[in-house]
């Protein structure tokens, strides 16, 4: 979230109006991008959603977002194998004073509730941190969902 202080109104005055939902085209947009993304363009790639707009001027948006970043890959204990992924973001045109990044809710910045889980990965845990040179780091950590196939493989190998 971001806090616009031009967006403030008094909802006494606006018949007890709190909030307000706007389209993303309506309103400045922070030009965050992805500093780590693989494969070419830096920009994310955002889905389509509206932007919350409170009363104190506290402006929310919460998209869909698609990501393609490097994992450190371990591969030791496969097919039961855990990754740490990291998503680094942040601006290339503002510095602190001029855009401020906070991480929301459980101080990972991401929703769990709505994260899209894949069938071979299950994210087991997302830690988050704002950078002193106001760019954040969101560490997911990943673990394999081990088939059937792999487990009957890997008790195989042990009961020879």
């Amino acid at each position: 979230y971001w806090k616009d202080q031009h967006l403030r109104w008094t909802p006494a005055e606006h018949e007890g109006i709190q909030q307000v939902h706007l389209d993303p085209s309506d309103l400045w947009m922070p030009d965050l991008a992805l500093y780590n993304r693989v494969g070419g363009d830096v920009a994310p790639t955002w889905g389509a959603a509206p932007l919350l707009v409170k009363s104190d001027g506290t402006v929310m948006w919460f998209p869909p977002s698609y990501f393609k970043v490097p994992c450190a890959l371990d591969l030791a204990l496969w097919p039961r194998d855990t990754h740490n992924c990291t998503v680094s973001l942040g601006s290339w045109a503002h510095y602190g004073a001029q855009l401020d990044l906070v991480l929301m809710g459980n101080n990972s910045g991401v929703v769990m509730g709505e994260l899209h889980q894949g069938p071979q990965w299950e994210v087991v845990g997302v830690v988050g941190a704002r950078n002193t040179h106001i760019d954040l780091t969101i560490v997911f950590t990943v673990t394999r969902r081990a088939s059937q196939h792999a487990a009957y493989i890997n008790t195989s190998m042990m009961g020879v």
